[in-house]
């Protein structure tokens, strides 16, 4: 006891730090939800297989997901950004953002990145599926470069499907 507040002695499980709340007793566990973002770009795209993998991920990781967001826009459009920046501002630290993959995040690199610097900066863990991406809040140099090579990788794919699409009109 520390001027009369308990210390939980370990830490919690899903969050990975210390918490205490005086109102709920010495040990108790803050918690946290998983909120799923899924996008596609055009109308003609289906986000079925996005939600197929977020819930297939959230199942064999007993993980219960409190939302899913979708959103039918181009990851450069105002409108997406604006949903993202503010589903992102609704959570709290500790809560956890799931994506079926890193591009859903941005159209490039620069975009991925602000996003991510968005989310470590309000403690919020990110999981990319198809990467298998997954951090805590916080950001070590393997998390960091994984996720600018990922990011990378998106941003020249995207760049070369509209390349093959103009050379096919």
């Amino acid at each position: 006891i520390f001027s009369g507040i308990f210390y939980e002695k370990k830490p919690c499980l899903s969050l990975g730090i210390w918490t205490q709340n005086k109102s709920r007793g010495p040990l108790y566990t803050m918690p946290s939800k998983t909120v799923a973002y899924l996008r596609v770009s055009t109308g003609g795209q289906d986000l079925a297989q996005q939600k197929l993998a977020v819930l297939d991920h959230a199942q064999r990781h007993h993980t219960p997901v409190a939302d899913v967001v979708e959103v039918h826009a181009s990851a450069g459009s105002p409108a997406q950004r604006e949903q993202l920046l503010g589903l992102i501002d609704t959570l709290q630290p500790g809560d956890r953002l799931l994506v079926s993959e890193l591009s859903r995040l941005g159209r490039s690199l620069h975009q991925i990145l602000q996003i991510v610097d968005r989310l470590i900066h309000k403690d919020i863990r990110l999981v990319a599926i198809k990467e298998s991406i997954r951090f805590e809040g916080k950001q070590n140099l393997q998390t960091k470069a994984m996720i600018a090579l990922f990011g990378l990788f998106a941003e020249v794919e995207r760049d070369l499907i509209a390349e093959r699409t103009k050379e096919g009109m």
